[in-house]
């Protein structure tokens, strides 16, 4: 075979060694009912390649084409040269296949009585026994077979310890992962496979890649969930409706909704609460109607999709995606309608018919429950920003955090104490060595404050705080306070913390405990030096600045909440701080205050562990609006400067107000924290979430059985409007565009980037669209909102 006439859709950049020429193939059980072999890629390509991470290599097979044929070709769909960024994504993730290379793939050379050879290795994603083979063209040399593998025990030496594998002899290397070369006897060879190349040549030498239906997607069974699903399962209470519907189930292997029964028989029953219930036999399940299982509408293709929970294989929690396909529009309109009904009384069981809320509940269901993802793919170009910039997919940066940060130790403040032996010591070695200790503590980072009056940042790590200085594109580490102690010298912990006085202090409360005081940290001394005891009746819950950006003032006074209680808090005052004035408003009821916010003006919002919302022009009078409870609290809340748009966390969804009072109303054109509303037509929350199948991907990556949302915060500015919103959920930094949430209500789309662990806590930096900083279990990085990423399966899953 003429090489020259062979080209790949890749880039040979980061890659190690390659065999040029082969088959690939997928090894079945001989038992298999969909057969024992089958061929994946008829002519393609096996390289071994290195990732951004050191030590950490992915072996990959890439398609490969003859000289006047392309991608196209084999998809179909992308041949008018003006393919999005999504098309060619999809094109890519087709034609290549990557493994992340560990000693778990099993990898092992095998030589037939006939010479011909084979690389084998387990299907991490596959049954038990089922293996991936790349069958060597005749044409390779040996010689060349063993060099590549060389390079592979090279590799894999170096992904187990963490280090170089220069000085290890072949023969080491061989007899750790090698094991002797296996001669391969008909079906005595790799388990659960047949003779590859045997096969082969009763196929004339030429196999056909498999073709697949456009009318329908049908994944490897052993990709498919099915366990998920009971023979049969008993219910209680009564029918509601009942629809019949194609029951398609989402394969992140193929990336696409599978179905598994044509005509499922679906009911909405109700007993003490509402659920879904599957009948069919062999396909039985519940699922409650509730918010958690995010439910989306899709019109264009008469679909519902939401996210079902249940025990994955190992016994742990998993979230799936389910899709019911409805045969007619009929159906669909009718389930719609019952189904909103019943998710509007389960989000408020007690709520009657006579309640003037009912109605503001059913407009909040209909609001963020109608519309939805679209089920094709959106391209990046697709997502608007309103500064009109985007970044080209091949500058596309694969990584959020840089896997190490660049560091300066600059000597400006007391906390700086280096012992005698540091002093002649290089500042970059000794600020390293402080950052890895400091990241090596055994707690991991819990809080982040970013400066907005200077260029520092502070991260809480038990009780531990690490300073940061904020550069161009990267946190520069420069010292730690180490051992923290409250003012009776005793260990002390941060639960939560803020930035006070032009970032001169940081203001605490004590983890693990109830003893309702605010602690302040002198930043220049590193130390505590202040207790502030704001005991309202034992029961403090929460603080905030007096306005937005008091903080970058030394205005002393806060904000403070308790259970049932709002008040100003003033560290002058001796004894108890909270200022018992005509600004201190108390409640009879326990209204279980959680959450605050304030605008520049110093207006207030307020959130209940209900979910309850009050907003409030100034303290010590009653809220000029209240927005009821649509069924759960919020982990956090965060405002516009101007109080136009309140957005509001959720543990799964994010839920965005626009307090502005619209058309027809006596308050037309204000602000919803200073005029009240017509109480017919007060704002329904829009809601954000993540597309059911997105979901399912996460929870796969991050082996949680659900999503879990960090704080959402606005973007923030002295002088411009915001214009973006940043959560996170595991590793996952997402974003949303405010003008595409107004311009496209029904289906606005998101961009993310995965981390290397966990997100702790991120923000924007002061006056900034596009920095973002975060806070991650143990790292500091900074990245550029542009280099998130609309959310597709590579994005998600694909090892870095």
């Amino acid at each position: 075979m003429n090489l020259i006439r062979k080209f790949i859709k890749t880039s040979p950049t980061d890659e190690i060694a390659s065999i040029p020429m082969g088959k690939f193939f997928l090894a079945r059980s001989l038992l298999s009912p969909k057969g024992a072999l089958e061929c994946l890629f008829n002519d393609c390509v096996l390289s071994m390649k290195r990732t951004t991470k050191p030590f950490c290599y992915q072996l990959s097979v890439t398609r490969a084409y003859q000289e006047g044929e392309s991608s196209s070709q084999s998809t179909g769909e992308f041949e008018d040269g003006d393919d999005d960024d999504a098309a060619l994504e999809t094109v890519r993730n087709s034609d290549e296949r990557s493994f992340f290379l560990t000693e778990d793939l099993q990898v092992r050379l095998v030589t037939k009585d006939d010479g011909s050879q084979i690389i084998a290795w387990r299907d991490v994603n596959g049954d038990v026994g089922e293996r991936l083979e790349f069958a060597i063209d005749e044409e390779i040399k040996y010689n060349d077979v063993d060099a590549f593998m060389r390079a592979l025990y090279e590799c894999l030496y170096e992904q187990k310890y963490g280090k170089s594998s220069s000085g290890i002899s072949e023969a080491d290397l061989k007899a750790e992962f090698g094991s002797p070369e296996k001669k391969d006897r008909g079906n005595g060879g790799t388990p659960g496979s047949m003779d590859v190349l045997h096969q082969l040549k009763s196929f004339g030498g030429n196999v056909r890649e498999e073709e697949h239906s456009d009318d329908e997607h049908y994944g490897d069974a052993s990709s498919i969930p099915f366990f998920i699903f009971k023979d049969s399962i008993t219910t209680e209470g009564s029918i509601v409706d009942s629809f019949k519907v194609q029951l398609r189930i989402f394969d992140a292997t193929t990336d696409s909704f599978i179905l598994v029964h044509p005509n499922a028989d679906i009911r909405l029953m109700k007993a003490t609460l509402y659920s879904l219930v599957s009948q069919t036999p062999k396909f039985a399940f519940s699922v409650p109607v509730a918010q958690e299982i995010n439910p989306v509408f899709n019109i264009e293709n008469l679909a519902f999709i939401f996210n079902f929970y249940s025990l994955n294989e190992q016994g742990n929690g998993a979230s799936f995606s389910m899709l019911f396909q409805f045969h007619s529009i009929d159906d669909f309109s009718r389930f719609s309608h019952i189904f909103q009904d019943a998710m509007t009384k389960s989000l408020n069981p007690k709520i009657k018919s006579t309640d003037p809320d009912l109605e503001y509940l059913t407009r909040a269901v209909e609001n963020m429950d109608l519309g939805g993802a679209d089920d094709e793919a959106t391209s990046d170009s697709e997502y608007e920003d309103e500064d009109g910039d985007d970044v080209p997919y091949d500058e596309h940066v694969n990584k959020i955090i840089k896997d190490s940060v660049k560091s300066k130790y600059q000597r400006q403040s007391a906390l700086f104490v280096p012992s005698d032996s540091e002093e002649d010591e290089d500042d970059e070695k000794v600020a390293a060595r402080e950052k890895r200790k400091f990241l090596q503590l055994k707690d991991p980072n819990s809080g982040l404050s970013v400066g907005n009056a200077n260029d520092r940042s502070y991260v809480t790590r038990g009780d531990n705080v690490g300073v940061f200085k904020q550069g161009e594109d990267s946190l520069e580490f420069m010292t730690m306070v180490n051992s923290i102690k409250d003012t009776n010298g005793k260990k002390f912990i941060p639960k939560s913390n803020m930035l006070h006085q032009r970032d001169n202090y940081l203001l605490m409360t004590k983890d693990g405990t109830e003893d309702n005081k605010i602690y302040k940290m002198d930043l220049a001394r590193g130390q505590i030096v202040e207790s502030w005891s704001v005991d309202d009746n034992g029961s403090f819950s929460s603080f905030a600045p007096i306005s937005k950006f008091a903080p970058l003032t030394d205005e002393q006074k806060l904000i403070g909440a308790s259970s049932n209680s709002l008040f100003h808090i003033d560290p002058r005052l001796s004894g108890s701080k909270v200022v018992s004035d005509t600004s201190y408003k108390a409640y009879k009821t326990k209204t279980a205050f959680e959450n605050l916010a304030v605008t520049d003006k110093g207006w207030v919002a307020v959130g209940s562990k209900d979910g309850t919302i009050r907003l409030y022009d100034r303290l010590g009078k009653k809220s000029t609006v209240t927005l009821p409870s649509i069924g759960e609290g919020y982990v956090g809340m965060d405002v516009s400067k101007d109080g136009r748009w309140l957005i509001c966390t959720c543990e799964t969804s994010l839920l965005l107000i626009d307090t502005k009072i619209g058309p027809g109303q006596k308050n037309k054109g204000e602000i919803g924290f200073k005029k009240y509303f017509d109480a017919d037509k007060k704002p329904v929350p829009k809601r954000l979430t993540l597309e059911p199948k997105d979901v399912t991907l996460i929870t796969q990556w991050t082996g949680k059985p659900k999503i879990k949302f960090t704080r959402a915060v606005f973007n923030t500015s002295l002088t411009e409007e915001e214009t973006h919103i940043i959560t996170s959920t595991g590793p996952f930094v997402i974003s949303w565009s405010l003008k595409d949430i107004t311009k496209k209500p029904t289906k606005p789309k998101y961009k993310l980037e995965r981390c290397q662990e966990d997100v702790v806590s991120k923000s924007f930096s002061l006056h900034s669209q596009n920095n973002i900083f975060a806070a991650l279990q143990n790292d500091v990085v900074s990245t550029q909102r542009k280099a998130l990423r609309v959310a597709n399966k590579k994005l998600i899953l694909d090892r870095v």
